[in-house]
């Protein structure tokens, strides 16, 4: 998260394809947590198993939002997927890899690797925006460590 904010001095904490990456999620949330003001929120996107614990996922895949942010104190956990998020997310990934080589160019070459790891995973997971509040009151509820 780079240098370290006061607690409780963020209106909005917002993570784009980048929560689910946390060495230690329940740690990086509970960061979350402790700079975001009470009653303000935190907005996610990233990927949900569509069967929990799908073995055929890496663990990065494997989060139940609801479940994980609750753990570490969130509140109001709401995560909404559409069809058509996970239409065009697929989509990029299949136009990338139409592009052909690249040659030298180190962006569609990083594209086109992605697109290969998870296409073929695709399927087995949903497309998610996850917005979280932190709780009223005090210090936020939920265990420490």
């Amino acid at each position: 998260m780079g240098e370290a904010r006061r607690a409780a001095s963020a209106d909005a904490v917002v993570s784009v394809d980048a929560l689910h990456l946390a060495p230690d999620l329940a740690a990086a949330g509970r960061e979350v947590l402790r700079i975001l003001r009470p009653s303000h929120r935190l907005v996610l996107t990233s990927w949900q198993p569509r069967t929990p614990e799908d073995a055929q996922l890496p663990s990065r895949l494997r989060i139940d939002w609801t479940t994980a942010l609750r753990s570490v104190g969130f509140v109001d956990v709401q995560v909404e997927s559409r069809a058509e998020w996970h239409e065009l997310f697929t989509r990029v990934y299949r136009v990338a890899l139409d592009l052909g080589s690249p040659g030298e160019d180190v962006a569609p070459t990083g594209l086109q690797d992605e697109a290969r790891r998870h296409l073929p995973i695709a399927e087995l997971v949903d497309r998610v925006v996850v917005t979280a509040t932190r709780p009223d009151g005090g210090v936020a509820a939920g265990p420490a460590g």
